[in-house]
């Protein structure tokens, strides 16, 4: 359970930056490979992690044909190194991540990639913000790496910190829902919970099926004894994902403590 946990929090840390270049007259399955990646990712978010297996691991067999034919393409050593992480295999997501910028010291997309593997699965906070730095140094107007070290930041406590960044890719990606929702979660956590549940609103705006968006807004108004309000979003919430077990909770509490203090 422990390692499904990290894989679905991996899921939504990385995003699909590997793009290989090849012709797809050379190799005819490389756009087969990249969707199966894609759609890998897409079901561990959803909690389907067999399937997602299946589909990263016929990922991977595509990726190391493309790779027979042009063995130094740093675009598919980066999404070789996605499939790897997102079936836990985070020591060979590392290697194809290092290989990728041997050929392309530049490729920001593998810097992002390799320090979100060092931050949760490795618990290397510290070289998965050096990993942020040097892809920003390099894009500064790149939002992901912004939001990925505002989390590393939020892990490590600098609640500052990590408000800045998601703030900064905010300004870059106005409808970054996801940074909206981060941010949201460190403004709860510091007691601010009228910014909180201003930043859980404007992510479901954005994202109307975002459960978690749903579940935290929710946490925030029990905090502040909003139980109408806080049962209204744990049932949104339960109605896109009926099996989310945190919102079941967080409604059954609303509820328990909407009785005891009517």
């Amino acid at each position: 359970m422990k390692k499904i946990m990290i894989l679905l929090m991996l899921a939504a840390f990385l995003c699909f930056t590997g793009c290989a270049a090849l012709d797809s007259a050379r190799v005819p399955d490389m756009e087969k490979a990249l969707a199966r990646l894609d759609r890998g990712e897409t079901l561990y978010n959803e909690g389907r992690h067999d399937e997602a297996n299946a589909e990263l691991d016929l990922a991977i067999a595509g990726f190391n044909t493309a790779l027979e034919i042009e063995s130094n393409n740093h675009e598919t050593l980066c999404s070789r190194g996605l499939a790897y992480a997102l079936k836990g295999d985070f020591d060979r997501a590392i290697a194809d991540y290092n290989a990728a910028l041997e050929i392309k010291p530049d490729y920001y997309q593998a810097l992002r990639n390799r320090g979100s593997v060092y931050a949760l699965l490795k618990g290397d906070l510290d070289r998965a913000i050096a990993d942020y730095n040097a892809a920003l140094e390099i894009e500064p107007d790149y939002p992901e790496a912004l939001y990925n070290r505002g989390v590393a930041y939020r892990l490590k406590g600098e609640f500052d910190r990590a408000i800045a960044d998601y703030t900064q890719a905010i300004r870059i990606n106005p409808n970054f829902a996801a940074a909206y929702n981060n941010r949201g979660v460190v403004h709860e956590r510091s007691g601010n919970f009228d910014q909180a549940i201003a930043d859980f609103t404007q992510a479901i705006q954005i994202n109307p099926n975002s459960v978690t968006s749903y579940n935290n807004r929710g946490n925030a108004y029990t905090q502040i004894s909003s139980f109408d309000q806080a049962i209204a979003d744990f049932e949104a919430a339960l109605r896109i994902n009926p099996n989310h077990a945190d919102a079941r909770r967080g409604l059954e509490y609303a509820r328990q403590r909407q009785m005891r203090e009517q």
